[in-house]
């Protein structure tokens, strides 16, 4: 959904607690779209439903590859739609941070990585 195509999707690690009893997701790292980048590949490193290219990837896609993974179809489909439906206020709340941090062209970035790859 971000639009990176450089394999940084293998960029997740877990948190245990202390008594191990325990296991969550950490949060992303080094996640970055690299689609704003005109050199950019169409072509991800990893496949999405057996399918590599970028701008080919739907909302299907996700499913049918959550459903191969062995995961629930609604949990996995959920997950999926409180990510998207994040993603536009993930990325101007940092480039408004960004901004008054004196970062003068987070916005025009957060405006041309929503309008390239978030549909």
């Amino acid at each position: 959904m971000i639009g990176n195509t450089d394999n940084h999707i293998k960029n997740s690690s877990l948190i245990y607690g202390k008594d191990l009893s325990s296991i969550r997701l950490a949060p992303l790292y080094d996640v970055v779209c690299t689609k704003i980048y005109e050199s950019s590949t169409d072509e991800m490193s990893v496949s999405i439903n057996g399918n590599q290219n970028i701008n080919q990837i739907t909302k299907d896609d996700f499913e049918k590859e959550a459903k191969n993974c062995g995961l629930g179809s609604k949990v996995a489909m959920k997950i999926y739609d409180e990510v998207h439906n994040g993603i536009k206020k993930a990325i101007f709340d940092s480039a408004e941070e960004l901004t008054q941090t004196g970062f003068s062209e987070a916005q025009s970035i957060a405006e041309k990585i929503f309008c390239k790859v978030v549909r």
